[in-house]
């Protein structure tokens, strides 16, 4: 008899080797170090799982340049990697209007929030710094 779904969540909660795999996937490298090996020559080569269409089975760099394309793969920090354009993008005015559970109300509501955030952004302007200095330690800086 199969468990029920209550008591199936209640045994994943208590997988203990379950939890440990999935942190070490998280935790794993963006290079698998068993295809890494250093060349005759001082470079460092790296095995490819499949060979290119040329037959190329490794690529060698030296040092510099396999550090320049590592650190290429690590994601700015505090930016999504998933980006959105046109509607779906998060400042798009249309974007209200995609949801097709919502009722004329928030659509409403879609529409007057953005005309507020467009005439908060008329009437605020960026203040320069050199006028927050002059303002908050009485200091000219181009006098």
């Amino acid at each position: 008899m199969p468990l029920s779904r209550s008591k199936r969540r209640g045994h994943r909660s208590r997988d203990r080797q379950g939890l440990e795999r999935l942190c070490r996937y998280g935790a794993r490298g963006a290079l698998a170090l068993e295809r890494l090996s250093r060349a005759e020559d001082g470079r460092i080569a790296y095995r490819k799982k499949r060979p290119l269409p040329d037959g190329t089975t490794h690529l060698l760099f030296t040092g510099l340049e396999l550090l320049r394309r590592v650190a290429s793969l690590v994601p700015a920090p505090r930016a999504n990697r998933t980006r959105f354009h046109g509607v779906f993008a998060p400042g798009a005015k249309l974007r209200p209007f995609l949801d097709p559970q919502a009722g004329e109300e928030e659509v409403r509501a879609g529409r007057e929030a953005a005309a507020r955030k467009e005439r908060m952004k008329e009437r605020t302007p960026r203040v320069e710094w050199a006028e927050l200095l002059r303002r908050t330690l009485d200091l000219d800086v181009f006098g």
